[in-house]
C-alpha cells in the first residue's frame, strides 16, 4: 500500500531531478548553438503567465515547503524571488531544493497523515487535510510548473523529448 511519502517526496524529487536536467539539456543547447541564454529567464509563454525564473521559483517552493506544511501545519506562497539567478543558478536552486527533500524522513512524513494544514495567503485561510493538500495542491503545482519550463525550453528549440520531462522511472517488481 502507498502512503503519504511514497506519492509526495519520491515523486517531487524525481520531478526536481527531472526539471533539473531539462535544464541542463537547454544550456547545453544554448552554449553549442551559441544562443544568449539570458533572454530565457524572463520569458513568458503568454503575457498572463509568469517568467521562466518563477516557473523555477514556484515549482521548487511547492516541492519543499508543501512537504515542511506537513510539519509546520501551514503553507504559504513564495515570498521571495529568484530574479537575480542566472539560468546556471536556477538549476543549482533545483538540485538544492531535491537535496533538502531527501533529507525528510519516511515515517515522520507518514505521520502527518490525516493532520490539518492550513493554505494561507493574504488574509484567507483554506483548510486541507496534508494528504489533500499535497495531492490536490502541492503536486500538481509542481507538475504544472514544471512541465512550463519544459515548454519554454521546448520552444527556444532544445532538444527534450517526454523521457527528459519524466526523469529516472521507478522500474522493476517486487519478488
Amino acid at each position: 500500500m502507498l502512503s503519504l511519502y511514497d506519492i509526495t517526496v519520491p515523486n517531487l524529487i524525481r520531478t526536481l531531478d527531472a526539471t533539473a536536467g531539462v535544464m541542463q539539456k537547454g544550456l547545453d543547447f544554448f552554449t553549442t548553438q551559441n544562443i544568449e541564454i539570458g533572454e530565457i529567464l524572463n520569458m513568458r509563454l503568454a503575457d498572463d503567465m509568469l517568467p521562466f525564473h518563477s516557473q523555477i521559483n514556484i515549482a521548487a517552493h511547492n516541492a519543499l515547503a508543501g512537504v515542511q506544511g506537513m510539519f509546520d501545519g501551514e503553507f504559504r506562497p513564495p515570498q521571495t524571488s529568484l530574479e537575480n539567478l542566472d539560468y546556471a543558478g536556477l538549476i543549482k536552486h533545483l538540485t538544492d531544493t531535491s537535496d533538502a527533500l531527501k533529507k525528510f524522513n519516511q515515517e515522520e512524513v507518514n505521520a502527518r497523515f490525516g493532520k490539518p494544514l492550513y493554505f494561507k495567503f493574504s488574509d484567507q485561510s483554506v483548510p486541507f487535510t496534508t494528504e489533500n493538500f499535497m495531492q490536490s495542491f502541492a503536486l500538481p503545482n509542481v507538475y504544472f510548473h514544471a512541465t512550463t519550463i519544459y515548454d519554454m525550453l521546448r520552444l527556444k528549440g532544445v532538444p527534450l523529448g517526454k523521457r527528459d520531462f519524466l526523469g529516472q522511472l521507478k522500474v522493476g517488481i517486487p519478488e
